[in-house]
């Protein structure tokens, strides 16, 4: 099934750009320093499942499916994409005008209408990189640096790859050829910031 972007955006649904690319492809890096912009909110799903308390029921079961590097079941997601965006809202975190730079969602084709039904998808970032492999080595050094455990075991670190080129980059096809934009996400920060800036036309 093909999701046909609108020709013009829904003012009743919240703007979002989705950042999208295989695990440590650099694109939570980007949606920080995107964020930084004025109206825009860098919203990942990695960091609201961490800061989950592993205490709570929901909590635990989301930390059992990351250690393993597999998918959250798609309702617990979606659930706590919304209650999280309400709260910080509410909270005043966010505005309800800002663009979501969302990273790490729609995972796989079944969430596609879930979050379309939710946000007004105006741009889709792919950073691309060409030898996967090379990512094994960038995430399990970073998970050593900052201290992550999903992302310390190789063999967990493939897997969360694999399940990437099986299930996530077909999302890529079930929208417009013109909302996404290709990036080289093996140049260096800056220079991948800068194109990320040229795209977004600022």
């Amino acid at each position: 099934m093909f999701f046909k972007h609108p020709d013009h955006t829904d003012p009743m649904k919240q703007k979002a750009i989705l950042l999208f690319g295989p695990p440590g492809c650099g694109k939570g890096t980007q949606g920080k320093l995107l964020a930084e912009e004025p109206g825009y909110f860098h919203f990942s799903t990695g960091d609201m499942f961490r800061s989950l308390e592993i205490s709570t029921p929901t909590g635990a079961k989301v930390k059992g499916f990351m250690d393993k590097r597999e998918l959250v079941p798609d309702e617990v997601t979606l659930q706590l994409v919304q209650e999280t965006i309400g709260r910080y809202i509410q909270e005043g975190r966010m505005k309800s005008s800002d663009t979501i730079l969302l990273d790490g969602l729609p995972r796989n084709e079944a969430q596609v209408p879930l979050v379309n039904a939710l946000m007004d998808v105006t741009a889709i970032l792919y950073f691309d990189v060409p030898k996967p492999e090379l990512l094994v080595d960038r995430m399990t050094t970073r998970a050593q640096k900052e201290g992550r455990t999903d992302d310390k075991n190789p063999d967990v670190v493939m897997r969360g790859i694999q399940i990437y080129y099986e299930q996530t980059q077909k999302v890529l096809k079930l929208y417009p050829d013109g909302l996404v934009h290709r990036i080289d996400a093996m140049g260096s920060i800056e220079d991948v910031h800068n194109t990320v800036l040229r795209i977004l036309k600022f």
